[in-house]
């Protein structure tokens, strides 16, 4: 399990985003990819929709024109050229996850889950396909009891960015304000720094039992920002 935590604007979306195109996607349209059946899981539907498909740095937003999965509305689903599919489901609803079965799950903003725990729950009981189950979690970090208890995992691997590392593609104004009212704060430790307040950093990437050699690309934020 994969578990990327970081600050706000740190690329944690772009970062999901990307690594769902990287295990969908195959060499052509029509080539299957390593996954095919992809669960994206955030607290509300909406925002699953807004956030992870539709967002700015949503799927839709990252995919090449050739290889952009179709949005199919009714059943809240993407569905790629090649018949992957990624349905969307709420966390403020775990029994919506009673049923539905994946080989991967991104999941957004765990740490502020008001049901956490029900929810993880039921998304490992959804993750029985294929040889290596993956899930991969991007959130900005909270002294959350389910959140520790995956960081705990010795199937967790944990990716850590700070906002300012994503400098380039953040607002200059935003940064200045945020710098000049926060600093040495702990909301600038948690909302800039992705410092939770028990100490532990992370930048969201979990991969569900054995950790496999998927080889992340992270481009919004880059390789150098990142730390294990």
């Amino acid at each position: 399990m994969g578990d990327l935590g970081g600050g706000r604007g740190a690329g944690k979306t772009r970062a999901g985003a990307e690594w769902v195109r990287g295990i969908v996607e195959g060499p052509t349209p029509s080539a299957a990819g390593a996954k095919r059946r992809i669960g994206l899981i955030a607290e509300t539907y909406e925002q699953a929709r807004e956030i992870m498909v539709f967002g700015e740095s949503g799927i839709l937003a990252v995919s090449p024109p050739e290889q952009r999965p179709k949005w199919i509305a009714g059943r809240r689903m993407l569905e790629w050229p090649n018949g992957a599919t990624a349905q969307i489901f709420s966390a403020h609803d775990p029994d919506s996850l009673r049923g539905p079965q994946f080989d991967t799950v991104w999941v957004d903003e765990f740490a502020k889950w008001r049901k956490a725990e029900d929810a993880w729950d039921m998304i490992q009981f959804c993750l029985r396909l294929g040889d290596k189950p993956q899930a991969c979690i991007t959130t900005t970090p909270r002294n959350n009891p389910a959140l520790r208890a995956l960081l705990n995992r010795p199937s967790t691997v944990k990716i850590h960015a700070l906002t300012t590392a994503n400098r380039a593609n953040l607002a200059d104004d935003f940064l200045e304000e945020i710098e000049v009212r926060y600093a040495g704060t702990r909301l600038d430790r948690q909302e800039m720094d992705g410092d939770a307040a028990d100490g532990c950093c992370w930048f969201a990437l979990v991969f569900f039992e054995v950790i496999c050699a998927t080889n992340l690309s992270c481009p919004s934020i880059g390789p150098d920002c990142c730390r294990h």
